[in-house]
């Protein structure tokens, strides 16, 4: 988990409104084998300059992911089924959580894969449209390809 301050204005002119906006990001691999384990790196934010409560953040596993592990800073309150839900007490003002999620595909499973997750709070945002990502993965049959160079040099002699 890594956590960050993000940088404030040093201009005594300039000045934020007070306001709460949280983001959650989702990223992951591009494409795996069937059966494969991977994690996803989640990054939640507020980028406002108040602190956020009652956060839910909310991930929405397809059925063809099963869930392994997590290195949130956050209270698991549920992971047996598709979603996956934390909960955060408060969130201040320009901090940044990143953490992994670890997974399991299928073993039986070829195709695409859409996992998104979302981030609440009943307090008021700026902005809520920076509240859901989705992280896509191609699950592909086979081992990832390989280049294997067989060469002779001929050298004259």
């Amino acid at each position: 988990m890594t956590l960050l301050r993000r940088g404030i204005a040093n201009s005594n002119w300039s000045a934020d409104p007070a306001e709460i906006d949280l983001r959650v990001e989702k990223n992951g691999p591009s494409a795996v084998i069937p059966g494969s384990i991977f994690s996803y790196a989640i990054t939640l934010e507020n980028l406002g300059s108040l602190t956020a409560t009652e956060i839910v953040l909310t991930d929405t596993l397809p059925q063809e992911l099963t869930y392994l592990q997590d290195n949130s800073p956050f209270q698991l309150t549920q992971s047996h089924t598709s979603e996956v839900v934390w909960l955060a007490s408060e969130i201040p003002g320009e901090i940044q959580f990143t953490f992994n999620l670890t997974v399991q595909v299928d073993v039986n499973f070829i195709g695409h894969l859409e996992n998104s997750i979302s981030v609440s709070t009943p307090i008021s945002e700026t902005n809520r449209a920076n509240n859901v990502s989705t992280a896509e993965t191609q699950i592909v049959s086979g081992a990832p390809s390989q280049v294997l160079i067989d060469a002779v040099l001929y050298d004259g002699y």
